[in-house]
């Protein structure tokens, strides 16, 4: 499984590990904006 270190928190995660079924959804659509905003956080 590949993994990524989030040095910001120390740990190592598989890319799996975010729990990208937690995205902001409108419309059954990922609010593609809000979506990146989370990301940008870790």
């Amino acid at each position: 499984m590949e993994k990524r270190k989030i040095n910001k928190l120390g740990i190592e995660t598989s890319l799996l590990g975010f729990g990208c079924m937690r995205f902001p959804v409108k419309d059954g659509k990922i609010e593609e904006n809000e979506a990146s905003k989370m990301l940008e956080k870790i």
